[in-house]
């Protein structure tokens, strides 16, 4: 029995051990990523070396948890060439050894699209994932379905994308499923009216922040029930609407904003004295 307690230990403290300095199937997969951000002949993230000593804890775009030394947060802002290796399709399957990845940044790296069969839906194993920013990309409005299967996310970005208004939508092409988010940034899309009917913004129950600056957007008479006291909305207290097309005649929707305590409709269509009480 003595000698049992013994080997339990020793298995503790050696896996807390490895724990200080690198998961060693997390140093692989960031390793791969390295590989899959470069192709086919890039050189960024020339400190994240194949090398078993190397700690990826201690590389810049990473942070890991004091507690378990696994990854919580990868941030790999603007470090694709793409000026010369052109778009990127990410592999996100290669997020999944990350059972710990709480914040997961992308911002600005020519990002199109995904791998067949390996999109953002793959993202829903990973259960504690909460923030996800893939602002100043090209993705266009598919996205949306695909980061619809992520319901543990709180904060998503996708400003300054590729999400243009269309006359033509698949009904699968839609915000669902996103029961936590608290802040939703669309911002500088050029997003129509026709695109607020299928982003399903009234099923976003817990949403607190909604950013749509700078789009193309005139009245949100496409929002089914948002002017109503009982609006799934009910919880939203920030609203950016700056440089839209918004007038007088369209604010009737704040009405049924009930916890609203910020609204930006600078560099609007409005004049005089404004009137959002319905």
């Amino acid at each position: 029995m003595g000698r049992l307690c013994l080997l339990v230990m020793m298995l503790v403290l050696l896996n807390g051990y490895c724990c200080l300095g690198c998961w060693e199937q997390e140093r692989i997969a960031l390793l791969q990523i390295k590989v899959d951000i470069n192709f086919p002949n890039g050189a960024s993230l020339q400190r994240w070396v194949d090398n078993e000593t190397a700690t990826c804890c201690d590389w810049e775009e990473i942070e890991c948890s004091v507690d378990t030394g696994r990854v919580i947060q990868i941030s790999l802002n603007v470090i694709r060439e793409y000026w010369r290796l052109g778009d990127w399709y990410f592999n996100a399957s290669l997020l999944l050894p990350f059972k710990e990845l709480r914040t997961l940044h992308l911002i600005g790296n020519s990002l199109v699209g995904w791998v067949e069969n390996e999109g953002f839906e793959r993202l829903s194993m990973l259960r504690n994932l909460q923030v996800v920013d893939l602002a100043k990309n090209n993705f266009n409005i598919s996205i949306l379905s695909r980061l619809s299967g992520v319901p543990s996310l709180k904060y998503l970005s996708l400003r300054g994308n590729n999400m243009k208004g269309s006359t033509h939508f698949n009904s699968s092409e839609r915000l669902s499923r996103l029961n936590n988010l608290e802040v939703l940034d669309l911002s500088v899309n050029h997003l129509n009216g026709s695109v607020l009917s299928f982003l399903n913004l009234n099923d976003l129950i817990s949403l607190k922040e909604l950013d749509l600056t700078l789009n193309n957007l005139q009245s949100f008479e496409p929002i089914q029930g948002l002017e109503t006291p009982d609006s799934r909305l009910s919880n939203l207290e920030i609203l950016h609407l700056s440089d839209n097309w918004f007038d007088n005649s369209t604010l009737s929707f704040a009405s049924g904003l009930s916890s609203l305590k910020s609204l930006d409709l600078s560099f609007n269509k409005l004049k005089g004295t404004v009137d959002i009480r319905g």
